[in-house]
């Protein structure tokens, strides 16, 4: 949670599995491809998002901070992962900061 402090919100937990992780970190939103695992999860989370890191099924730049533990050891394209979490994270480039 210290490391998420002063991070803009809302915050996502990346592969949230059961949620136990984002829960102690205070995220709004997790997400996992695992629909089980979400079972779990959305009795610890306020939201919770059934998808995969290449794919995020949110807007652009409506995601403030990315929180993924032990993640992208299993992603298929980490490198499409990290694209993904830029289009979520970054604002507009009139100036505000991202």
């Amino acid at each position: 949670r210290e490391l998420l402090e002063g991070a803009p919100r809302p915050w996502l937990d990346l592969g949230t599995g059961s949620g136990r992780f984002g829960e102690g970190a205070g995220v709004e939103v997790g997400l996992d491809p695992a629909a089980d695992r979400l079972c779990i999860a959305a009795g610890r989370l306020p939201s919770v998002v059934l998808g995969v890191g290449e794919a995020l099924p949110f807007r652009d730049a409506s995601i403030g901070s990315v929180l993924s533990v032990a993640v992208f050891e299993f992603l298929a394209d980490p490198a499409g992962t990290t694209r993904e979490i830029r289009r979520l994270t970054e604002r507009s480039r009139s100036g505000e900061p991202s």
